[in-house]
């Protein structure tokens, strides 16, 4: 689906790279196949998700424009740290854009994924993750995840599986571990 950006409601959260740049995706065309062309990326927050239905009819709070991929969101607060080489002891890794700048405000160093499954892409972490954590010199990343980890579907239907959720989550931490047991290789462990 194309995303146009109009004035209203909306919250339109744009993302940045360590040095403050806008950060980009390159287009597709409507065959899939990349252009050479980049946008840049950001995310819709809608004010009225019921007015934003899936392709099964189920509301959608955030969007994405589709094919962009997926980013870490790095508040203002990481990049002064990053730009004043200050080091962080805890870096905290949040679910959610508006969780991490609030958590920043309130002196918690922390980045956010757009979702739990969102943290890396074909088996390696973000590469402004790694620089973060080298250059700040991290000893310690801590995944928070929402609290509604075990909660169950609404849309449940028969047959389904009840512990579909949990399970995910479950997922997510394991892939997490994984993820960070890369950086052992880069001696960043």
């Amino acid at each position: 689906f194309p995303v146009t950006i109009i004035a209203g409601d909306d919250v339109i959260i744009e993302y940045f790279d360590l040095e403050g740049a806008p950060i980009k995706y390159e287009t597709k065309d409507a065959k899939g196949k990349y252009t050479g062309k980049y946008k840049e990326f950001f995310r819709i927050r809608y004010q009225y998700p019921e007015e934003h239905l899936d392709k099964d009819g189920k509301p959608v709070k955030y969007r994405s424009p589709y094919g962009s991929g997926s980013f870490i969101f790095i508040p203002e607060f990481i990049r002064k740290a990053y730009r004043a080489k200050q080091r962080i002891k805890t870096l905290f890794l949040q679910e959610g854009e508006k969780k991490a700048e609030k958590a920043c405000k309130e002196g918690i160093p922390s980045v956010a994924v757009s979702g739990i499954n969102m943290l890396g892409q074909n088996g390696r972490l973000p590469e402004d993750l790694i620089r973060i954590i080298q250059a700040l010199e991290v000893e310690e990343v801590v995944f928070l995840f929402d609290s509604d980890y075990s909660d169950l579907s609404n849309h449940l239907k028969i047959n389904d599986s009840v512990d579909k959720r949990p399970r995910n989550f479950f997922n997510a931490a394991r892939s997490y571990k994984e993820y960070m047991r890369t950086l052992k290789a880069r001696e960043l462990s």
